[in-house]
């Protein structure tokens, strides 16, 4: 079956060390004693049913020996008062600590033995038993009716066509199911036909550094964002300058599809030109899971390896690519996993552009989970694009409201999309067609309960549900990445130099800026899970977030969720604010402590001052300039302790703020801010605030001026 990707499914053991402490609907039992443990698929048009006798692979995931245990291992590995704090794991370790019994994979083994189908080992996390066998032999043991299809791809994969169910006494052993199900794809978009920004055709390599290079500049090119743009609007300019380019961390990127090598070549030619970084494709390694992809969606996989080399240069960059099916999207999870190992603890940070419908039958989730429970407890963290179909985000449905999955696991970063349209100053709005919404499995993490996470939410019947994305940065293809492409099967594809976007490039984006952050602070570094750092910057504020986020209120929603103040379901805490991000991310992790039921806490002592948020600026002056305004406030009283402040104005009564470049120490008494480049004769109602890691201070009475 055919599935427009963006992410996964997963899990199966409830995390209350983050909080999570909600599964999926238990196992549903059968009248016979039997217990239901997978539901029947659909089967696209562009599969085709075949008669074969030949076995087809898929996998059980293996419930956990301590799954208590492995809920307060969680807690415990992200809390700095914890003597595990950051004691993180290795495949091996998972495995004896956490990983299924060995008597629960020999049962669930011989149990399968019987009916001829037949394992072939288990991963070295214990949690997943991979098996194959023909149709026949899978549907008696699962008591279901099993169909053979072969992909577009040409990978043939069993797919359950009624509910699957085990005995009672086996069940207890398994999880989920993976492998009986259909097929992913990428979530990208290139720019729409006849879109003023269509991209070009070039015939040749033909470096245009006017789009491609490392320019600035404050006009979006015809194509998209520039390298050094991107770096500006996310604060990675000043982290190269500081040394921070990604060197040391190593970041994993999960792909269904081919990545084109010589297209990566040519990509690094004009956007890090040998001068700079000689051997930077050399920094790029693969591993092929189960044979490797069949699929050639090389322009998906290109995308994303391209957009982590651009931002994060320094890094080691590997490649999984798993065959694009129901068990090879698993089985690629669990590699990145399993690779973790004493010698080498594998990559850290984890970019995913691949995904489904949370609401899809097909999507193992039980499956998936239990390996990102490995991965959480290994110090991964994973980022996933929150997919580009809206609030709609159930392929062939239309009309059904859904979310993404990987990005709504709890244990996963969810990636919602924006739209770039001004960089002088900075103007986002929601991209409409990003990611978002309210999960229909998992319940509420407590990292969501920070304050401002429930004011502008709708109401929900029954028990609080888990919420998407948890940020967004740039995805609008018609202001976009401009990455480098010769091959593929994509519709609209360009050849050459091209404008690609979606909320594909927005996981790469984010992993970059997490590998450089875990390079700027390497005491606090690998972070694990992310989610419980960035809502914990959220503390002392009503809002729901912080300076380390731009909040984003414009734009028209995503079919049925709007943006507002603070946290929204279409652009999550907002955009990565660059100038204080990383800063706060790296202070956050210091003081971050998870909970069931709180999302944070902050661990002081007599010597250190409790940092509280800035106090209001003072007006001093505000000027009307031609096509410009010049600012200038006294700093506050109150400062908020000893850091640093940074300053953000706004030109619309308080609904939207920019950050101003730069870090002031709280002794700078006159703060001037100028802002440019403004229509003429136009009216701006303005305000000025200071804020520092903790959150925004109060603004300024608002001031109306009229540019010249």
């Amino acid at each position: 079956m055919s599935l427009l990707v963006r992410h996964r499914t997963i899990l199966a053991l409830s995390i209350l060390a983050l909080g999570v402490g909600l599964l999926p609907a238990p196992f549903a039992r059968a009248a016979d004693g039997r217990v239901v443990v997978a539901h029947a698929t659909t089967i696209s048009a562009s599969d085709q049913v075949e008669r074969t006798g030949a076995p087809v692979t898929f996998s059980v995931a293996l419930t956990s020996a301590h799954a208590s245990d492995l809920q307060q291992f969680l807690s415990d590995v992200t809390n700095p008062s914890s003597s595990q704090y950051h004691h993180f794991l290795t495949a091996s370790q998972f495995a004896t600590r956490f990983g299924a019994s060995p008597e629960s994979i020999t049962r669930v083994r011989n149990y399968f033995a019987q009916f001829g189908v037949r394992a072939h080992g288990v991963s070295r996390g214990h949690v997943l038993l991979h098996l194959s066998g023909s149709t026949q032999s899978i549907a008696h043991a699962l008591a279901a009716r099993v169909v053979a299809v072969r992909h577009p791809s040409g990978d043939v994969a069993a797919v359950l066509r009624s509910v699957a169910t085990m005995p009672a006494s086996v069940a207890r052993d398994v999880a989920g199911i993976a492998g009986l199900g259909g097929t992913l794809w990428g979530s990208h978009s290139f720019p729409r036909t006849g879109s003023t920004n269509a991209p070009s055709e070039p015939s040749t390599l033909g470096c245009d550094t006017s789009t491609t290079g490392l320019e600035s500049g404050s006009t979006i090119g015809q194509q998209g964002l520039s390298v050094m743009q991107q770096a500006v609007l996310y604060g990675l300019d000043h982290q190269w300058s500081a040394g921070n380019d990604g060197t040391g961390q190593t970041i994993g990127v999960y792909e269904l599809a081919v990545t084109n090598s010589s297209d990566l070549t040519n990509f690094a030619k004009c956007y890090w030109p040998p001068s700079k970084y000689p051997g930077i494709v050399k920094h790029v390694s693969y591993v092929n899971v189960d044979n490797g992809p069949s699929d050639n969606l090389t322009v998906e996989a290109t995308m994303d390896v391209e957009e982590v080399m651009a931002l994060a240069p320094g890094a080691s960059i590997t490649v999984y690519q798993g065959p694009n099916n129901a068990a090879g999207t698993v089985d690629t999870y669990a590699r990145i996993a399993d690779d973790a190992t004493a010698e080498n603890p594998g990559p850290t940070v984890i970019s995913v552009s691949w995904g489904l419908c949370e609401a899809d039958p097909t999507g193992a989730i039980q499956a998936e989970a239990a390996v990102f429970n490995q991965m959480a407890a290994e110090g991964k963290s994973v980022i996933a694009s929150a997919g580009d179909g809206g609030a709609y985000d159930c392929a062939g449905q239309p009309n059904t409201v859904a979310v993404d999955d990987p990005a709504s696991q709890p244990l996963v970063t969810g990636v919602g999309g924006l739209t770039v349209t001004g960089l002088n100053p900075v103007d986002y709005s929601n991209w409409s067609s990003g990611g978002g919404g309210i999960s229909t499995v998992w319940g509420r993490p407590s990292y969501q309960t920070a304050p401002g996470m429930t004011d502008n939410t709708p109401p929900q019947s029954g028990d609080p549900m888990r919420l998407v994305p948890d940020l967004a940065v740039m995805a609008d293809s018609n202001t976009g990445f401009v990455g480098y492409f010769t091959q593929g099967s994509d519709p609209n594809r360009c050849v050459g130099w091209c404008g690609i976007g979606g909320t594909s490039i927005g996981s790469p984006i984010v992993s970059a800026i997490v590998a450089t952050a875990q390079q700027a602070c390497p005491d606090v570094a690998p972070f694990g899970p992310l989610n419980p750092a960035l809502y914990s910057m959220s503390i002392g504020n009503s809002n729901g977030f912080t300076a380390g986020f731009t909040d984003v209120v414009n734009g028209s929603g995503n079919g049925v969720y709007k943006p507002d103040v603070g946290y929204d379901l279409v652009t999550g805490l907002g955009a990565p604010n660059p100038d204080t991000f990383v800063s706060s991310l790296c202070a956050v992790e210091r003081s971050f402590a998870a909970s069931a039921t709180t999302t944070t806490t902050s661990t002081t002592t007599t010597t250190q001052p409790v940092l509280t948020k800035p106090g209001v600026p003072t007006w001093k002056s505000a000027t009307a300039l031609r096509a410009g305004l010049q600012l200038v406030v006294f700093a506050p009283t109150v400062t908020g302790g000893t850091l640093g402040l940074s300053y953000s104005y706004s030109l619309t009564g308080g609904r939207t703020w920019v950050t101003v470049r730069g870090v002031f120490l709280p002794t700078q008494r006159v703060v001037t801010i100028k802002v440019s480049n403004l229509p003429h004769n136009k009216v701006y109602t303005v305000a000025v605030r200071a804020q520092n890691v903790v959150g925004s201070g109060p603004a300024t009475p608002l001031k109306t001026l009229k540019t010249k």
